[in-house]
C-alpha cells in the first residue's frame, strides 16, 4: 500500500489520536451539548470563545446572531478538534496559526465563524472561537462547504465525503474489511469506486487512477511527480469537493503544500479539473486547498494498516464510518500492570504503586543500591529502572509506553488524564527523553488542580531539563498563561533561571515580552530587580 501514510506520519496521527481528544473531553462536551449550553461544550473541548452574542447583533445585525447561534447549538466542538490539521513527521499537535473558517454569514467574506489554532506546537493546545472578517490575503483554512466536520447533525456526511457510500471506503458497515475490488467496478457502488481508484495508485498507476476518475494530471514540474505517486488522495471525491468549494468562495485555483518548495495546484478553470506542480513562487496567492479535501482521511488509513480500531475513533466519526457497528463497551483507557525485570539474574515484578516504582525490595536494600550508585557502580536491575525513570533513561519497553502515556496527555492539556494516573500511583518523579518533569508541562494543563500535588509530591521548581530550562522558563516562553506563571512565580520559582545576571535577566524578559506581545509579564521585571 504505497499511498497511504508515512511512517513517521502514521505514528503522529496515531498519537494524535490517542492523546489529541482524550475520551473525558469528548464524553464532557457531549454531555453539554446535548443539554444545549454550547459555552460550556466549547469549554470541555478547550475551545476560548472570543465572542457575546450581544456584541456580534449590535455589530453585525440581529440576523446574524440568530443564525449564528443555531451553529452553535449543533457546533461539536471536540469534533473541530478532532479534524484540525496538525503538526506531523514526529510532532502531533495543531498546526499553528491557522484560521479555520466554519462558516459565512452573509456573503463569502462574511462575517466569519472560524477557529483560531494556537501559536506555539509546544504551547497550550487550546483553540479559540471568533466571529469576524479575515482579510483574504491570510489564507485561511475553508470548511464552509464541509459542514460534517464540525456540525454534529452532519456529521454522518463524513462517510460520503470520504468517498463512500451506505458504507465507508475498505470496509463494510459493521466495521469488518471489504473485499477490495480487482477490476473497475462503475460507478454504481462510491465506496468500491474510491477503492479502485486507491488500488491503481497503490500499484504505480497513478496515471490510469487519475484518467479513470476523469481528472487531468501533470507531473512534469521538478521532482514533484514523486509526492503524487505517494501522497493519498480521494480521487473519486476530488472534483465534487473542489467544485463545492470554488462555488462558494469563487476561487478558480487552489495551492496545497508539499513542502515549502513543492506545491499542488488544483484548478477547475478550465472545466475538467487539472492537477499539477509548481513552485512555491509560482503558487504565491492562490488559496489554501484544505488538507480535508486534498488528503484522504487519515483515520482510514489508520484503520487499513491497524494501528487503530473502531473504538478508538471518536464516537461520531465512528458511527458515520461504521453505522451498523454495535455500540463498544466502556473499556480502560491504560492499564498499570506489573511488568517484568531481569534482576540479580533473576525475574522481578515490578509496578508503579503509591507514587513509586515498587518491586521486592526491602528498603534496607534500597539504600545499599543508592550508595552504590553514588559511589559510581552500576545499579541492578530493579533499581537501575527506577532511576531511568526518575533522569529520563532508558526503560523496558511498557515503562517506555506508561512514560510516553503520560507526557502525551499532559502535552495535549489532559488534566483528567494526568491525575487518572496519578491517581492511580504513577511514580511522579518521572521525567522525559528530554529530561523534563511534570512541572516543565504545567503550563500545557490546568495548574489549578495540579501544581500544589506535584509541588506536594516533591518536585522540584527549579529543576533543569537537558538544555537546562525550567518550569518557569517554559510558562515564561511556551505561552502559557499569566495565571501559570504568576502561580510557579509565588510558589517561589526563581526569575533568575530565565537569565543568570540580572542586567541579562531584564532584558531577556523585555525581549520575550517584544517578541510575544505579551505585556502580561511585565510583572516579572519587578520581580527580577
Amino acid at each position: 500500500m504505497k499511498a497511504v501514510l508515512e511512517p513517521d506520519v502514521s505514528n503522529s496521527w496515531v498519537r494524535a489520536r490517542r492523546f489529541g481528544v482524550p475520551p473525558s473531553m469528548i464524553e464532557l462536551a457531549t454531555e453539554r451539548r446535548l443539554a444545549g449550553d454550547w459555552r460550556g461544550a466549547c469549554a470541555a473541548a478547550q475551545v476560548d470563545v472570543a465572542f457575546d452574542l450581544d456584541e456580534v447583533a449590535e455589530r453585525f445585525g440581529v440576523e446574524v446572531a440568530v443564525k449564528l447561534l443555531e451553529d452553535l447549538t449543533v457546533l461539536a466542538p471536540d469534533l473541530v478538534r478532532w479534524h484540525m490539521p496538525r503538526f506531523l513527521e514526529g510532532l502531533d499537535t495543531l498546526l499553528t496559526r491557522r484560521k479555520v473558517v466554519l462558516a459565512s454569514y452573509g456573503d463569502r467574506v462574511g462575517p466569519l465563524l472560524y477557529v483560531r489554532t494556537p501559536d506555539r506546537p509546544g504551547g497550550p493546545q487550546r483553540l479559540r472561537l471568533e466571529v469576524g472578517y479575515i482579510e483574504t490575503a491570510e489564507h485561511p483554512v475553508n470548511w464552509a462547504t464541509s459542514r460534517y466536520l464540525w456540525d454534529a447533525t452532519q456529521s454522518d456526511d463524513l462517510r460520503v465525503r470520504c468517498g463512500g457510500g451506505d458504507r465507508a471506503p475498505f470496509f463494510n458497515a459493521d466495521g469488518s474489511r471489504a473485499k477490495l475490488p480487482t477490476s473497475d467496478p462503475g460507478t454504481g457502488d462510491p465506496a468500491a469506486r474510491t477503492e479502485w481508484l486507491t488500488v491503481l495508485q497503490e500499484n504505480d498507476q497513478l496515471d490510469d487512477a487519475f484518467a479513470a476518475a476523469g481528472l487531468a494530471l501533470d507531473t512534469t514540474y521538478g521532482d514533484v511527480s514523486r509526492y503524487f505517486k505517494r501522497w493519498p488522495f480521494v480521487l473519486s471525491r476530488l472534483a465534487d469537493e473542489v467544485r463545492m468549494l470554488s462555488a462558494w468562495d469563487r476561487q478558480v485555483r487552489y495551492a496545497y503544500r508539499f513542502n515549502y518548495y513543492n506545491v499542488m495546484v488544483v484548478d477547475v478553470g478550465r472545466g475538467r479539473l487539472s492537477v499539477y506542480g509548481r513552485n512555491h513562487m509560482d503558487a504565491a496567492g492562490l488559496p489554501e486547498l484544505p488538507h480535508v479535501i486534498a488528503h484522504r482521511l487519515p483515520d482510514l488509513d489508520l484503520l487499513r494498516t491497524g494501528k487503530i480500531t473502531p473504538d478508538h475513533l471518536h464516537p461520531l466519526v465512528r458511527s458515520a464510518l461504521f453505522p451498523k457497528l454495535p455500540e463498544r463497551e466502556p473499556v480502560p483507557r491504560y492499564e498499570l500492570n506489573p511488568i517484568r525485570v531481569r534482576c540479580q539474574g533473576v525475574w522481578h515484578l515490578i509496578a508503579p504503586r503509591d507514587g513509586i516504582i515498587s518491586g521486592p525490595h526491602t528498603e534496607q536494600e534500597h539504600r545499599r543500591e543508592q550508595a552504590l550508585q553514588a559511589l559510581g557502580g552500576t545499579a541492578s536491575g530493579c533499581f537501575r529502572v527506577r532511576t531511568a525513570w526518575a533522569e529520563g533513561g532508558k526503560l523496558p519497553k511498557h515503562l517506555r509506553l506508561l512514560r510516553k502515556e503520560i507526557f502525551g496527555r499532559a502535552r495535549h492539556g489532559d488534566t483528567a488524564g494526568v491525575i487518572e494516573l496519578l491517581d492511580a500511583g504513577i511514580d511522579i518523579r518521572v521525567r522525559d527523553a528530554s529530561k523534563r518533569t511534570l512541572l516543565h508541562h504545567i503550563h500545557l494543563v490546568d495548574h489549578r488542580l495540579l501544581l500544589q500535588r506535584l509541588l506536594d509530591a516533591g518536585l522540584d521548581l527549579e529543576a533543569t531539563d537537558q538544555n537546562g530550562r525550567t518550569p518557569l522558563y517554559y510558562a515564561a516562553t511556551e505561552g502559557g498563561s499569566t495565571e501559570v506563571v504568576t502561580a510557579l512565580v509565588d510558589a517561589g520559582a526563581r526569575t533568575e533561571a530565565l537569565a543568570k545576571e540580572k542586567a541579562d535577566r531584564l532584558q531577556w524578559i523585555r525581549n520575550l515580552i517584544d517578541r510575544t506581545g505579551r505585556t502580561d509579564l511585565d510583572y516579572l521585571l519587578d520581580e527580577s530587580t
